[in-house]
């Protein structure tokens, strides 16, 4: 097994820097646009299920890609991988924005999705391989930090660009922060191939992407007569997966890595926590304009609250997870995001401003508790020769949880709202408490799990 390399000062800030504008720009592809559906869906005359998919669709393309772009990376290079993640969002971004209609726009949405997925994958594991252990905590917090920032600035600026440029501009408004990562990346020389000699896991690919997506159909669906069946193949496709990666001579995902009680159940928490708390930025773009009336700019400041709180306060609970027991900071995280979806459950038709802050803020306490401290845990518990697994792993884990919170959204949407087009605001209200009530039920399962991930401190080596 290769020893771990060291690196100057210079690098690894070379590193952090591409990083965390790469990531910066993964909330804005999603928070931008959620404060545009309502503009969109006015333009292609879409129902509030189709503006769903214009999210869900780049989620879903997040999840089927990841898997196979850490592979990829491990095989190819993590460096080279997280380059061709930037160019390919380069690409969706410029067609989104001058997308002719629904079916063009979701392609699009496809292809950012792919690439996304490689910077994703790559992010995190680049910055473990350049930062030793004991500085960790601090280089994923300022990421998860920026991730944060970017989903700060995203209500604001995408609200601000709707009104004033229309919502095409929420699109090639990230190639500029591309085009900075991707320079910065290149300036840093040095490449990271952890499996060479090995093959890609085509069958494993394929028997995931199925999967995935079959099953992701059903949910969406589930008033549809097909959507039992699709789960069913979905879950039938998932154990066969397992099956392929447990007998495979060079599979897809490392089975092994589940052996250590405290990574299972650590990212398990990761996929329950964002499952719970992602719709949240889906649903309160629409209710602020389509239930409270308030412009597209009204609501993208509003919404500042919670990704501000989150981005303040992460960089000091990274740095703290270094310290204490890895437990303690994701289950209060939990437990803040809990109180924030029970406060959100009480929501008139006509809430009141301080209500709406009051659910932003235990969020945003909520996610900046959770998600570093939890990042920290998964990947200390694996050798630097894992870290493109271990990553790829809790980065599906984070974007399956989205893909999840959106799968009850649509499926919520669908039972009382249908196919309609004209917005009709108590049956959304019911839908969103309906969904949120749910989502309450995750987060509940998940402040559970995070305290009793187990403390079992084995370092999951790479063979």
């Amino acid at each position: 097994m290769e020893a771990p390399r060291t690196f100057t000062k210079r690098e690894q800030h070379i590193v952090l820097a591409a990083s965390c504008v790469a990531i910066f720009i993964t909330p804005l592809m999603a928070t931008m646009v959620n404060l545009a559906l309502s503009h969109i869906g006015k333009d292609f005359d879409l129902s509030t299920y189709q503006e769903a998919w214009i999210t869900v669709s780049y989620l879903l393309s997040s999840v089927v890609f990841l898997l196979p772009w850490a592979k990829g990376a491990d095989l190819i290079g993590k460096r080279k991988v997280f380059l061709i993640g930037l160019v390919i969002t380069i690409i969706g971004a410029i067609l989104a924005s001058i997308s002719p209609n629904f079916v063009s726009l979701i392609a699009c949405r496809v292809v950012m999705g792919l690439g996304g997925a490689a910077i994703s994958c790559t992010s995190v594991a680049l910055i473990s391989e350049v930062f030793p252990r004991n500085q960790r905590g601090g280089a994923l917090g300022l990421n998860t930090a920026v991730i944060y920032l970017g989903a700060a600035v995203g209500p604001a600026l995408g609200g601000a660009l709707t009104d004033t440029l229309g919502w095409h501009s929420t699109f090639y408004v990230i190639v500029p922060f591309c085009i900075v990562a991707l320079f910065l990346m290149m300036s840093f020389k040095h490449e990271f191939v952890a499996a060479k000699g090995e093959t890609f896991d085509t069958k494993g690919a394929l028997v995931y992407s199925i999967a995935v997506i079959i099953g992701t159909i059903g949910v969406l669906n589930i008033t549809e007569w097909f959507a039992i069946p699709c789960i069913a193949v979905g879950l039938v496709m998932f154990g066969l997966f397992y099956y392929t990666q447990k007998h495979g001579h060079y599979p897809l995902m490392n089975i092994r890595v589940f052996s250590n009680r405290r990574y299972t159940r650590s990212v398990v928490t990761a996929l329950l926590n964002y499952g719970s708390a992602y719709a949240v930025s889906f649903f309160a773009a629409l209710y602020l304009q389509d239930v409270n009336n308030w412009s597209a700019t009204q609501a993208g400041a509003i919404l500042l609250v919670q990704p501000i709180i989150q981005a303040i306060f992460t960089p000091i609970t990274g740095k703290l997870s270094d310290r204490v027991d890895g437990r303690i900071l994701p289950t209060i995280g939990m437990a803040l995001t809990l109180a924030g979806l029970l406060v959100i459950f009480m929501f008139p038709q006509n809430v009141e401003t301080t209500l709406v802050i009051l659910a932003l803020v235990f969020l945003g306490f909520g996610y900046a508790f959770f998600s570093a401290p939890n990042t920290n845990v998964v990947m200390s518990s694996v050798d630097h020769g894992l870290y493109s697994e271990a990553s790829a792993t809790l980065g599906t884990m984070r974007q399956a949880g989205m893909l999840m919170s959106m799968g009850i959204a649509m499926a919520c949407i669908s039972i009382f709202m249908g196919d309609m087009v004209h917005f009709q605001s108590e049956a959304f209200m019911d839908a969103m408490k309906a969904a949120f009530g749910i989502c309450a039920i995750l987060s509940f399962v998940g402040i559970f799990l995070s305290w009793f991930r187990g403390d079992d401190d084995t370092l999951i080596e790479d063979v």
